[in-house]
């Protein structure tokens, strides 16, 4: 009889205490889930403004050093940049320096005849300061070239200031670029355009380094900067999706959308870059599920363990404990 109540008793015991380690782990699986989300929300804000940060660093230092040249060559005087080939002979030879200085991939002067002088890639490999191209002069490289056909050029003299080019993989360098151009006065009058092509490799190891999702494209709807370099220049469908989400929600507000392509859902948060780029940072749905999942299958085996050794040990302490009423019934027995 006695055996029949230990056994009753700890079998009781051990069903109120699966019910509590049951309700325990659904309550840390909420608890988790939530708390992962609003990491993931936070990982992201935390992203975003360092993106954002170094994209404004890399603009501004860029701008100024344009500036600097236009401020060089407006101190220079007049009879240095009176007509196209004087520019030509006296500040050919800065563009190398120039270049070498700020670590642009190119650095160029644009004229009305279509040509240009620049310091690039090929004449690095060359060895020589500086390089005559376009304006369908015979003796120049690619003499077809015509530096008035190029949107840097028309932008420039468009905005009548500085203009910035979307993002593009540079044809030499194979490296996500931006264009910075302006013209270059003399006494009011346009007679050329300066422009540097300058290379997002430096912003782009940073992302290589970052283990979530995080990307930016320009206003063609084209990611030139990821954490997986794979999707650069490549169309991506997501992309107005994204857009139109950080319209609805506005800039460092969490969302929840579904992929073209699988269709599965996604959390993203996005912000504005100026007015010519969007960094965004995305995770999976089924990732978070897949954390709080494992974390929970953990919680219920240890709990499993847990219950077992407990249930060993509960009912070799009652056992323990009823003992002097096993003596006393057997004694009453016995009579």
């Amino acid at each position: 009889m006695l055996k029949s109540v230990n056994g009753k008793l700890v079998a009781i015991v051990s069903m109120l205490f699966l019910f509590s380690m049951i309700s325990v782990a659904i309550f840390s699986y909420v608890v988790i889930k939530k708390d992962l989300l609003e990491k993931e929300v936070k990982d992201s804000k935390d992203y975003l403004d360092i993106t954002i940060r170094q994209m404004n660093v890399n603009r501004q230092s860029n701008i100024d050093s344009i500036n600097n040249f236009v401020n060089y060559f407006n101190s220079q005087d007049e009879s240095y940049k009176n007509s196209i080939q004087a520019i030509k002979n006296n500040f050919g030879s800065d563009l190398k320096f120039f270049k070498d200085g700020i670590g642009a991939i190119s650095v160029y002067i644009g004229f009305a005849d279509g040509s240009i002088i620049t310091s690039d890639i090929v004449t690095q490999q060359k060895g020589i300061l500086y390089r005559n191209m376009g304006g369908n002069i015979p003796e120049n490289d690619e003499p077809s070239y015509d530096a008035r056909t190029r949107d840097w050029y028309k932008g420039a003299i468009k905005a009548d200031g500085l203009f910035i080019s979307n993002v593009y993989e540079d044809a030499d360098a194979k490296l996500p670029c931006i264009t910075y151009s302006i013209p270059l006065k003399v006494n009011g009058k346009v007679v050329a355009v300066f422009a540097v092509d300058t290379s997002l490799s430096n912003i782009q190891s940073n992302f290589e380094a970052v283990a979530q999702r995080v990307f930016v494209f320009d206003n063609n709807n084209q990611i030139f900067l990821s954490n997986d370099p794979q999707n650069l220049f490549k169309p991506n469908n997501n992309i107005p999706i994204l857009r139109e989400n950080l319209k609805k929600y506005g800039d460092n507000q969490a969302f929840k959308y579904q992929r073209v392509g699988d269709d599965t859902e996604r959390y993203g948060m996005c912000s504005k870059i100026g007015e010519e780029f969007v960094v965004c940072s995305t995770v999976a749905h089924e990732e978070l599920e897949k954390i709080t999942g494992d974390l929970l299958k953990t919680q219920s085996v240890v709990s499993g363990i847990t219950i077992i050794i407990a249930g060993i040990l509960l009912y070799f302490i009652v056992s323990y404990l009823l003992k002097p009423l096993s003596t006393i019934q057997l004694g009453l027995n016995s009579f």
